[in-house]
């Protein structure tokens, strides 16, 4: 038998043996490649869980709130991977390791927040977040108190805040500056701000009316308790709360503007004593369209029964 050897048989057989050798290296070489490449991704991952807190959030009860008030502050963790602890930041100097922290600001304006949580695999990563607490001149504050037994259930007073921590109010002894300080907790218990849906200038004139109104030093205005007076007025040398606040922004806006929302509707003898008479309450403002919630403080209610406060 003739052995015939073809060169390109010799040439095929040493491609697939020169193939069969090599290939099993270039596996284990790209094999530990696509490792090294994989642990160098989680590792990157796993620097950037330092600063960037995947699945992190901050929540706080109230959903907006103010300055003055209890803050409580939530995290929200949407991970299988436990928290071991946290240490918060204010951003007003103070800090806390409670899970769960309140706190309290003494200054109405904006907040950098911020989390340092430690999980259970020992990483840990930072989250911050802006917790806006300024007011604007024009802002309404809501309270409820001890004097919603005049009105029970209802809003009970209102004030105007015009700038640099000082509201305008309409007092029992008149119409005069007040510190923002006075809607704080322990002094509020319930307040709420609302903003006007407006133009600056509008809201500017509104600020200027009250204001005036406070530097002539006018008189409370007690006609809403006269039976023989009309309810509200747009001018007159004395005013109620929600009075001066509602002529305030319809004199302001040409009256556009009319923030009686006309929803207050008293039952019993006050609604006897009120009727035809359309004084407008600080709830009647409150409802109105032209606002909108933008912070708020609540440690108590009063029950609108007994007038006294639930925790």
């Amino acid at each position: 038998m003739k052995l015939t050897i073809n060169f390109y048989n010799i040439k095929s057989l040493l491609l697939i043996s020169f193939l069969i050798f090599i290939f099993p290296v270039i596996a284990t070489v790209s094999t530990d490649k696509m490792s090294t490449m994989k642990n160098i991704s989680n590792n990157f991952n796993l620097n950037s869980n330092k600063t960037l807190c995947p699945g992190f959030a901050i929540e706080t009860e109230p959903l907006h709130p103010m300055a003055g008030g209890n803050v409580k502050f939530i995290p929200v963790y949407d991970s299988k991977e436990k928290i071991q602890s946290i240490t918060w930041n204010f951003g007003d100097g103070s800090t806390s390791q409670s899970f769960q922290p309140f706190h309290k600001y003494k200054e109405s304006k904006n907040y950098s927040v911020s989390a340092t949580i430690k999980l259970k695999s020992r990483l840990s990563c930072n989250y911050s977040s802006l917790l806006p607490l300024d007011l604007e001149p024009g802002d309404l504050l809501f309270v409820r108190n001890s004097l919603s037994n005049v009105i029970p259930g209802e809003w009970s007073h209102i004030g105007i805040y015009v700038g640099n921590e000082t509201v305008v109010e309409a007092l029992p002894l008149g119409v005069t500056y007040t510190s923002l300080s006075n809607w704080y907790y322990p002094d509020m218990t319930w307040v709420q701000v609302k903003r006007v849906s407006t133009s600056q200038t509008v809201i500017d004139k509104a600020v200027s009316f009250a204001e005036n109104i406070a530097d002539t030093h006018a008189s409370y205005d007690y006609k809403w308790l006269n039976p023989l007076e009309t309810g509200k007025q747009t001018n007159g040398n004395s005013w109620y709360c929600s009075e001066l606040v509602w002529a305030a922004y319809l004199t302001a806006s040409n009256g556009t503007i009319d923030l009686d929302s006309g929803t207050y509707k008293p039952k019993g003898n006050l609604g006897i004593f009120m009727n035809g008479r359309d004084p407008v309450t600080p709830s009647e403002i409150y409802d109105s369209p032209w606002l909108i919630s933008i912070g708020e403080h609540k440690e108590y209610r009063p029950n609108p029964n007994n007038f006294i406060f639930l925790s």
